[in-house]
């Protein structure tokens, strides 16, 4: 019987050894960049800040049972902490599964704003880019293109012209062509994310640089000024002059915070006993103690303006009506002129506080 010996293999040697792959460098720009935008462009945190944003629309929304429209666009979704009080979901068990309504629960807490999961969503959002989708150089001439699209829209909106309008759109279709060539599988998914950051960035610029106005045009008439329908200001009229009117004007701003008003321009400083954000015309008699002034309807009927919540957000359309308690102050000796309501509903039944202040006589008023 013949034998055969089984030998082992034979050892390479030193050069035919396979090599070994260099091991990624712990260091560098990119390697760091890698590791902090991998876990901010999670999936899942992109999925827990839209639930938080659900849930963050449904609490506003509530919320605005109580509180103006505005007021809770500013508190909610313009703000980068919010305090939700535990009563919102009391109010909430009210309207829907007939709670009690003499249920009351103190309280609140802490929870992220729009601006604030909005701007999260965002760096999510470019984070994901920055992982996940390869650019190249040949991606740098979207930019110019992009550019000049929206530069012919900026002209045609501060100059009217089809022409305008046409070219952007002709210049933004090229663009969308080149995106195409680009990157032909994922144009969509780019399109539509472009598409969310610019809706995200609008309204950050509309919440911090966007001021809302009405400017109302009688039939045959010129107007070359508008009405902001949140703002108002209290103003002292002097129409000695016959030519002109000089007019001194302080915004709500300043009345809203108290305390007394002191500057250069005003005739007399001006301390502000109270503001309230709403007021209402009720009947004389019906509102029983409560401070205000009483003005007389053409049928005679007396009214009294008295304080009230702002108008609901949910509920009612009608526009908040403030009102102030001033008090005048002398500029040389701090000595008092008087205690004045201040309204838009004065002026109207003919009740235009006028205050003597020196040898003028002006005229205030509470308007927009």
């Amino acid at each position: 019987m013949s034998q055969t010996a089984v030998e082992p293999p034979a050892e390479k040697a030193p050069d035919e050894q396979p090599a070994a792959s260099a091991p990624e460098p712990q260091g560098g720009f990119k390697y760091w960049a890698v590791r902090i935008l991998t876990p901010l462009a999670s999936l899942r945190l992109t999925v827990v800040l839209f639930a938080l944003a659900m849930f963050l629309v449904f609490c506003g929304t509530v919320a605005q049972k109580q509180m103006g429209l505005w007021t809770a666009m500013d508190k909610y979704f313009r703000s980068g902490l919010v305090w939700i009080p535990f009563q919102l979901f009391v109010e909430f068990g009210q309207v829907f599964f007939n709670f009690p309504s003499t249920w009351r629960i103190g309280g609140s807490f802490p929870f992220p704003g729009g601006w604030l999961l909005g701007g999260l969503l965002l760096v999510n959002l470019l984070a994901a880019h920055a992982i996940r989708f390869r650019f190249s150089s040949k991606d740098l001439v979207l930019v110019p293109v992009f550019a000049l699209s929206f530069w012919l829209l900026l002209l045609w909106e501060k100059h009217p012209n089809i022409w305008l309008l046409l070219g952007s759109l002709v210049v933004f279709t090229g663009w969308m062509a080149i995106l195409m060539l680009l990157h032909s599988r994922r144009t969509g998914v780019l399109v539509l994310h472009l598409g969310l950051i610019i809706m995200m960035v609008s309204e950050l610029v509309t919440g911090l640089f966007a001021v809302e106005a009405q400017m109302t045009i009688p039939e045959g008439e010129t107007v070359n000024w508008v009405v902001v329908s949140r703002k108002f200001e209290m103003v002292l009229i002097d129409p000695s002059n016959p030519n002109h009117d000089e007019i001194v004007s302080v915004p709500d701003a300043l009345l809203r915070k108290g305390g007394v008003i002191r500057d250069e321009a005003l005739p007399a400083d001006i301390e502000v006993l109270e503001y309230h954000v709403n007021s209402d015309l009720v009947e004389l008699e019906s509102a029983g103690d409560i401070p205000g002034p009483v003005v007389t309807e053409p049928r005679g009927q007396k009214l009294k303006l008295v304080p009230k919540p702002e108008e609901s957000g949910a509920a009612s359309n009608r526009m908040d009506v403030p009102l102030a308690r001033v008090r005048f102050l002398s500029k040389d000796t701090g000595k008092p002129l008087g205690d004045y309501y201040l309204s838009m509903f004065l002026p109207i039944y003919g009740v235009a506080p006028r205050i003597q202040i020196g040898d003028r006589t002006w005229t205030a008023d509470l308007r927009q």
